[in-house]
């Protein structure tokens, strides 16, 4: 989104008619952004100017919240085990933390 107009600069589906609604993080030109659904969800990185996705990211349990950036890394949590499917029809068992780092050749 243009932040002097408001106007909407550029916009991309979910996977699978996922739910985008948490956080996004922006880093280095790249917005980090989780699409939650059904049976798993998928962190995708998208270019700033464009929306092309440069990556993602199939978990094997739910992503539901927003990612950290740090020194290069990209950390996410997995897994919901603490909330109930009665409540949360799209939580997946599981609970660990997943990172994404980028290495330098030399």
């Amino acid at each position: 989104m243009d932040a002097h107009n408001g106007t909407i600069l550029w916009s991309i589906a979910t996977p699978n008619n996922s739910i985008a609604y948490g956080p996004v993080t922006v880093a280095n030109g790249v917005v980090f952004v989780i699409a939650y659904g059904t049976p798993y969800g998928t962190l995708m990185a998208l270019e700033t100017i464009s929306g092309k996705i440069l990556w993602q990211y199939k978990a094997n349990s739910s992503l539901a919240g927003g990612v950290s950036v740090v020194k290069g890394c990209v950390y996410t949590g997995e897994g919901s085990s603490g909330i109930s499917t009665m409540v949360d029809p799209y939580s997946i068992g599981g609970s660990h933390v997943d990172a994404f780092c980028l290495q330098t050749h030399k």
